[in-house]
Formats: structure tokens, sequence, C-alpha cells
């Protein structure tokens, strides 16, 4: 599997399109809209937890099914109405590592690049408002000249929360009763949670050995 495409998941930013995607098909196409589905890649799969939070689609949705994509470590947000979670991650992958691989057991980190990069217009009195490619900044009362300003890029790193911590989230806010349970098949390692709320069964599969 490979991220070739990205989806836009900008936290707090959502105008929530797909809900008129949605609401179209539906109008235009025999539909079972209890059984809806969203899925998506890396950072498409991060959306997919953006999505789920949303109060004003949540509760179309029967469920998620995110590959290779974790929330933001912070942004673990729970369902707003209860679905489905059906998460696949590789026990390999450095860009998005679902396992922890810092001192906190629920968030990993990006080692295959220095992540994302936070550009600032400076400007000789201060650090003021800035877009990404130093276009336009503000500062009280006029827009700078570009000739007064100088760009500054920080690397951010990327972290994030682990499979098992999000997963963890999910049924915790589901009010899962059910233990983990392993499922084995083929090439795939899984484990279930049952018990959860509207008899919604979360599953999360990594590659086996």
């Amino acid at each position: 599997m490979t991220r070739s495409s990205h989806s836009l998941a900008l936290p707090g930013s959502l105008t929530l399109p797909q809900l008129d995607v949605l609401e179209r098909i539906e109008h235009l196409l025999c539909v079972n809209t209890s059984s809806v589905w969203a899925s998506g890649c890396s950072n498409g799969a991060q959306f997919l937890f953006e999505l789920a939070s949303d109060t004003r689609i949540a509760s179309q949705i029967a469920g998620i099914f995110p590959a290779v994509g974790l929330p933001h470590n912070g942004f673990n947000k729970p369902p707003a109405s209860p679905m489905h979670l059906v998460g696949m991650w590789g026990s390999k992958d450095i860009i998005v590592p679902p396992l922890s691989n810092t001192d906190d057991p629920d968030k990993s980190y990006d080692t295959q690049s220095k992540g994302w990069y936070v550009d600032a217009c400076v400007l000789k009195e201060s650090v003021r408002m800035y877009s990404v490619h130093c276009k336009v900044c503000l500062t009280t009362g006029h827009t700078a000249d570009l000739s007064d300003v100088a760009l500054v890029r920080s690397p951010c790193g990327r972290y994030y929360s682990t499979a098992r911590n999000t997963t963890n989230q999910w049924a915790t806010e589901l009010g899962c009763t059910g233990t983990r349970e392993l499922i084995a098949h083929d090439s795939m390692i899984c484990s279930s949670i049952s018990g959860c709320q509207d008899s919604v069964v979360n599953i999360e599969c990594e590659p086996g050995p």
C-alpha cells in the first residue's frame, strides 16, 4: 500500500462538502442509508476521525475504514455517534507508526521525515500573521512590503496517537464491555472489541509475520 494520494485533513476546518455529496447521492440513487461507510488512506484516513467526530454527519455514517492513518496526538476524538471502526495499519510503518516509538505508550513519532513545517514572516519589529509563501504579512493597521519581510521555516515534527490508544478511546466512548479478541487470518492479525453501544464492533488489523 502506498501513500500516493492524500486528502485534506485540517482539524477545525471542516466545511462538510462530504455531507453535500452524500445527500445528493441519496437523492439520486437507491441507497441503504444505514450502511454508509467512509474510507480513506494516509491523510485521508486521518480525516475520517475528524468526520466521525462531527455532529453534522456522524449519525449518517455506519462506520469508518482508515488505512495507514491515525489522528495527530492530542486530536484523538471519539465518534459523535455510535459507529463501527475497522482500521488497518502496518507494524513497520515509520511515517504513521501505529505502535509507540516514544516514551509515551499512547504516542508515536514520524521518523521518515522532519514532518510539517511552520512558515513565519518575520518583520523587523516582531513575528506577525503569516501565509505559507509570505505573500501577505499583516501587521497592525497595514500590509507589510515584502522587502521588509524574511521567511523563517522551522520543522515541527509529527506526533500521532497510537492505533491502540485510538481504538481504546473509541471503545470507552461506545461503552464496549467485551475484551479484545485476537483474530488470525492468513497474513493478517486482527483484534476486535465487542459489547459496544448499538452492537458496534471495533476492529484493528496489521500484517502478520
